[in-house]
């Protein structure tokens, strides 16, 4: 067969000596054990992930203590006597037994670490290393006591509703229009938790500062340009071509050095398959049953080989000539076996390969999948390009299969995508597009860092090739990838621990709890045309009792109100008063408040009878006599406003005057101080009246604080640190912010004993204007004047999922 090689199982004798090959490692003095860190930033270093000014009492997690007993740690705590060092017969079966007598370091933590919250990071653990740029001085959240908390927070996430300040991210792989409805799914199958007791609510609490975070670890060697993960083990690869392992980590990693001169790697999703691909020589290589100590056995699969993907027993390989391979029947005990070529249409730089689900990436970065593969044909039939991402206009430069019968993507910018319901009779999978998870908090893309992270690794490898160094960055910079590359950065991997990223330095990051997935869905109202230009968008409570209105303009002198339950979505016109242009719009259930120019405020009542209102009525503010206000805050039954000197007011009724009463009285609110020249020019309200916040002409946030029933005015202000915000929205419970760029983030950890929350967290998306509905729902004004509405999708490490349909 022509281009075929029949391998016969050749054996390659490691090139490398039997010391060279041998890693003596001592986990006393390894010097590349590394343990992960819980990435929680300074708050003034945007976003917080999360407050750790807590004792691990006061984080009530069952069993921490005795966890902490196996916690891994360094010089400065003293050793068990039961600890057994087998630094002698480590064997390996392809993964294959891998450390399988792998050396256990315990530990035991000071016994009076629970009684004593002052105890530091250091004392803990002081070899522990930082990666560049994280700041870890908030306090000490051990690596078991995070492992609790992620590994728990599905079992919680079935016996618990919830709520804003607890754990949105908990119930499963769900489609939702916003985080709240996804808890609403929740709550409404499980009526005993309304009697959950005080220490439940609060411990469900804390584990919220836990969803959708990161941890961060140290590479082994020279950066990483690739990155596999199978059931146990964790797999880098190195510019200059060292090949690390490491069990999958409980506490910290321990690196060991595998292999050398290794342009490529692959493993199996079990673990039971390694292949290699040489340096130089761009030989393919199936790992046979080989010890970690001393020589190894390699079996030559294929020559000429540029990238190989593993099922649990299929080999996918590309090679240098663009042509595409397939390899069957593998197992532990026949590694590699007779390759078959494989027709395809277009040069392919990357494929990944599990279950009989096929993806592949071309060299212009198109993504396609694989029709009809399955056991019986594992070929597949036909190969069809993925248009989804073509529409959402993605580049992607790295693509893995993972499970949950999901795809992922890193994309050329440093956003992570995935897709779901990916079978092998349906690869396209469920979704009508691409989630988008937040990253770029956590893994740190310097501008460009990504392109030039991939010219410096490709740059090294071809030099430990041989290969001209200035043609391969020419060819890389018009292409980004050529297969004349001969290596391709895998920087992405996802399995049941968790998903895996790094960003191309010598870091990478792991999501070992629930992700949430964005979606901004383009929404085009009826009757209007898709090119419309909206440069507003505002979401009250609909007087109809159910649903939120929407109200839209394209100027300061034209008003639309939709309702979300209207299944036309068709918009109504809302006569403004004559010669007026209205500069700034606030609305409740009742009532919707606009300014105009001259700061004179007009008022539209609104009811179940008539829910767009009859007619303005133009407010009396004879009682501010000459102060002008350029803001407004409808509540449930008050309003707040702001003047342009940075005075704020409180009144009592959203309704206007009645000719025949008293006139409801406008209260001073002392504003915060500030420095000379700072003052305050927007408020904002929530729906139900518990919280206030506002902006000052800096873009500084602030919250006012002791607001309660008895004291609806509250008693001081706060300023909230962390990021900057041009606008501001609340919905009951949640605050969102736009920043002055137009990112999205989140006010996390607001309850009534902590009105300003805890921290900030981004979300995707950028947008000129942003407004959420009192059941947490985001709508925005996208950069281009389009409406949109934000779905969401939760990604859960559970083989429990549940589907729900979209609610778009």
């Amino acid at each position: 067969t022509s281009g075929v090689t029949n391998s016969c199982l050749l054996v390659a004798e490691n090139k490398m000596s039997s010391d060279h090959s041998e890693h003596n490692w001592n986990p006393l003095s390894e010097k590349l054990e590394t343990s992960p860190k819980r990435i929680i930033p300074n708050e003034n270093h945007f976003p917080l992930l999360c407050k750790t000014e807590c004792t691990l009492d006061e984080l009530r997690l069952p069993g921490t203590s005795a966890s902490l007993q196996e916690t891994n740690s360094a010089k400065g705590t003293s050793v068990s006597s039961d600890t057994s060092f087998c630094t002698d017969k480590l064997f390996v079966q392809s993964e294959v037994e891998v450390m399988e007598q792998q050396p256990t370091l315990r530990s035991t933590v000071p016994g009076n670490l629970e009684h004593n919250p002052a105890v530091s990071e250091k004392e803990i653990n002081p070899q522990e290393r930082m990666l560049p740029g994280q700041d870890f001085k908030e306090g000490v959240i051990t690596d078991y006591a995070s492992e609790w908390m992620s590994n728990s927070q599905s079992g919680r996430a079935e016996r618990y509703a919830s709520s804003d300040e607890e754990d949105i991210y908990g119930h499963g792989l769900i489609y939702s229009t916003s985080e709240t409805n996804v808890t609403e799914m929740g709550a409404c199958h499980l009526p005993q938790d309304k009697v959950r007791s005080n220490v439940e609510k609060e411990t469900l609490s804390k584990s919220d500062q836990f969803a959708e975070s990161w941890m961060g670890y140290a590479g082994p060697g020279y950066g990483i340009l690739s990155l596999v993960v199978s059931d146990k083990y964790i797999w880098c690869l190195d510019y200059k071509g060292g090949l690390y392992c490491s069990a999958l980590p409980s506490a910290g990693l321990r690196w060991q050095k595998f292999e050398d001169n290794v342009q490529q790697m692959a493993v199996s999703p079990s673990g039971t398959l390694l292949w290699k691909i040489e340096q130089k020589t761009n030989k393919a290589f199936a790992c046979g049953k080989v010890t970690i100590r001393g020589k190894r056995h390699w079996y030559e699969a294929l020559p000429q080989a540029a990238f190989v993907s593993l099922s649990d027993d299929t080999a996918w390989i590309i090679r240098t000539n663009g042509d595409l391979y397939l390899q069957t029947g593998l197992s532990v005990d026949r590694p590699c076996a007779r390759a078959v070529k494989v027709d395809c249409p277009y040069q392919l730089s990357q494929i990944t390969a599990r279950n009989n689900i096929i993806w592949a990436l071309t060299e212009q970065r198109v993504l396609l999948f694989r029709e009809g593969v399955s056991s019986f044909c594992p070929e597949g039939e036909q190969w069809k390009c993925d248009i989804i991402s073509e529409m959402q206009g993605l580049e992607p430069v790295c693509i893995t299969l993972g499970d949950q019968q999901t795809i992922w993507i890193l994309d050329i910018h440093g956003n992570l995508w995935f897709r779901t319901g990916v079978v092998s009779k349906k690869p396209q999978g469920d979704d009508n597009h691409w989630w988008q998870v937040s990253i770029t908090d956590y893994v740190v893309f310097d501008q460009c860092s990504l392109f030039q992270t991939i010219i410096h690794a490709t740059q090294t490898v071809a030099t430990a090739a041989q290969a001209p160094v200035e043609k391969v960055a020419d060819k890389l910079r018009t292409t980004f990838w050529s297969q004349q590359l001969q290596c391709q950065p895998s920087l992405l991997a996802v399995n049941s621990s968790g998903v895996w990223i790094s960003s191309g330095k010598n870091e990478f990051h792991v999501a070992k709890g629930n992700l949430i997935g964005t979606y901004w869905n383009n929404v085009v109202p009826r009757g209007t045309a898709s090119a419309t230009k909206w440069a507003f968008v505002l979401a009250s409570a609909a007087p109809t009792k159910e649903g939120s209105f929407l109200w839209l303009s394209q100027s300061s002198k034209d008003l639309f109100c939709v309702g979300d339950q209207n299944p036309q979505f068709h918009p109504s016109t809302v006569q403004l008063p004559s010669d007026n242009e209205m500069v700034y719009y606030s609305a409740c259930r009742d009532a919707i408040w606009s300014l105009n120019r001259l700061g004179q405020v007009f008022i539209r009542t609104l009811s179940p009878n008539c829910p767009t209102g009859m007619h303005w009525t133009k407010l009396d503010l004879t009682q501010l006599g000459a102060v002008k206000l350029i803001s407004l805050a409808c509540g449930n039954q008050h309003i707040w406003a702001c003047d342009s000197c940075g005075g704020i007011y409180f009144r009592v009724g959203t309704q206007p005057l009645n000719p025949n009463l008293m006139l409801p009285a406008w209260i001073m609110i002392e504003p915060p101080i500030q420095a000379a020249g700072v003052h305050l020019i927007r408020v904002y309200s929530s729906p139900n009246d518990q919280s206030l916040w506002a902006i000052d002409n800096k873009w500084n946030v602030h919250v006012r604080t002791g607001i309660t029933e008895e004291m609806p005015v509250g008693t001081d202000w706060d300023q909230v640190p962390g990021l900057q915000a041009s606008e501001l929205v609340i919905s009951m419970k949640t605050v969102w912010v736009r920043c002055p760029n137009g990112d999205v983030a989140r006010r996390f950890g607001i309850i009534d004993k902590n009105p300003a929350g805890d921290y900030w967290k981004k979300i995707p998306g950028n947008v000129s204007c942003l407004a959420v509905t009192p059941l947490d729902e985001l709508w925005a004004i996208g950069s281009s004047g389009n409406l949109i509405h934000r779905l969401t999708k939760t990604f859960q490490h559970s083989h429990n999922m549940q589907k729900h349909s979209d609610a778009s």
